[in-house]
């Protein structure tokens, strides 16, 4: 078999049980260059004075909607910059930015085509929802963005939270980082992995990259259209003190779904199975799936008074969900389990199956020691040679194999004990 072919069905395997992926960057053309640049640029931007032109023009709303587009600042916590459209980002960063957007842009897109393939889909089937995205608009905003972050670091030895435990809302989200700091949680242990350390990759892919890590999450719009058959990736960012490094700087480019219909049986196969009644679409807005997934969250990146707020009125929402029936409320915590998403924005149907019963065992070992990792048992089918997501350069690093090896000692768990 192919190096490639065996590289990037492994590959996708692994993104469908676990929900991420590093991927190494200097493998996709241009873009350890481009990303350098824009991490030069926006530490430049955010050593600003808060007073600058640069910053108040682009300065965010206050409230909940705060990070969706425009600069913002929590104190003690992290700086964000989040670019929607060209007219709306700093002049010193929007030839990088559109360089970067266009790039990635079309990578997540092609992988998404590959993600189809290995669910025997179409393979146009996301294009609707992914093309309008490829290319930074203008004035026209689209869903996707792409993030910057200043993280501050603890002056101390103990580590520092600075973004709770939580999945992303969109289709796929490509997170490059300067320095350590993401963590990523693995699906059979519920263990933290550092994936952006040392100890998580091995050292020449990162080196290839100039440093820099990139690390491929699935979103919850992906978890649904799929049926869980790819998995919501939980992430969190956890920044030690490091003596020449006062920040962690990171880049996200999330690709979340343009405005278009839905029409849920374009994505069932043999391998997704068929959309339960409650869970179909015929014509449904994604703008409306989108925002009913966003709503059952909290927003990690707003300020915490405001993130306290709707952390409590989840709290209240789940109280209520615990007073209705509870085998009905079972089953929807089951297809929240089994599907990576919230189920209080499932229709709540009487005689819902219960996924799980579908899978088998829902037993979960405590450590590795006890299970050695396997591939998503529902994503079979192989994809054509391809060099998509791993090269054969990278085959013969062996990242997705050392990345095991090193997840089968127990990995520390971080200080995160964070209700989703």
């Amino acid at each position: 078999m192919p190096p490639a072919q065996f590289s990037d069905t492994k590959a996708l395997h692994f993104l469908a049980a676990q929900g991420w992926l590093p991927l190494v960057l200097a493998d996709h053309a241009g873009m350890v260059e481009v990303y350098t640049a824009l991490f030069a640029q926006s530490s430049g931007f955010f050593s600003l004075p808060e007073e600058s032109s640069q910053k108040t023009s682009v300065k965010a709303i206050s409230g909940p909607a705060a990070s969706e587009e425009g600069y913002s600042n929590i104190t003690d916590e992290k700086s964000i910059l989040t670019i929607k459209t060209s007219s709306h980002c700093p002049v010193i960063l929007q030839e990088e930015v559109k360089t970067a957007w266009k790039l990635t842009g079309t990578l997540l897109s092609k992988i998404l085509e590959s993600i189809a393939y290995t669910l025997d889909l179409e393979p146009d089937v996301f294009s609707t929802f992914a093309d309008p995205c490829v290319s930074l608009p203008q004035h026209t905003h689209t869903p996707t963005l792409l993030r910057m972050f200043r993280y501050d670091r603890p002056p101390g030895p103990e580590a520092k939270v600075n973004a709770e435990r939580h999945k992303d809302l969109g289709l796929l989200s490509l997170v490059v980082g300067h320095s350590p700091g993401l963590q990523v949680l693995e699906a059979v242990s519920g263990m933290w992995v550092p994936i952006e350390g040392d100890q998580a990759l091995p050292a020449a892919s990162k080196a290839r990259s100039g440093g820099l890590t990139a690390t491929l999450l699935v979103g919850e719009t992906l978890g649904f259209l799929t049926r869980g058959r790819y998995k919501p990736g939980v992430h969190g960012v956890v920044c030690a003190s490091m003596e020449a490094e006062m920040h962690r700087y990171s880049i996200v480019f999330a690709l979340r779904p343009a405005v278009a219909p839905i029409f849920t049986q374009r994505f069932e196969s043999e391998i997704v199975g068929k959309f339960e009644p409650e869970e179909q679409a015929d014509g449904e807005s994604s703008f409306e799936l989108f925002e009913r997934i966003r709503k059952s969250h909290w927003n990690v990146n707003i300020t915490p008074e405001i993130r306290e707020m709707q952390r409590e009125a989840q709290r209240q929402r789940k109280l209520a969900s615990d007073e209705t029936s509870e085998s009905i409320h079972g089953r929807l915590l089951n297809i929240h389990l089994y599907y990576g998403f919230h189920p209080r924005f499932i229709k709540i149907h009487p005689h819902a199956a219960t996924p799980s019963a579908k899978r088998g065992s829902s037993h979960r070992p405590k450590s590795f020691m006890t299970q050695p990792v396997e591939f998503s048992p529902t994503i079979t089918r192989p994809l054509p040679p391809s060099n998509l997501l791993l090269s054969a350069h990278s085959l013969q690093q062996g990242l997705v194999t050392t990345l095991y090896s090193h997840m089968t000692n127990p990995i520390r768990r971080s200080s995160m004990s964070i209700v989703e």
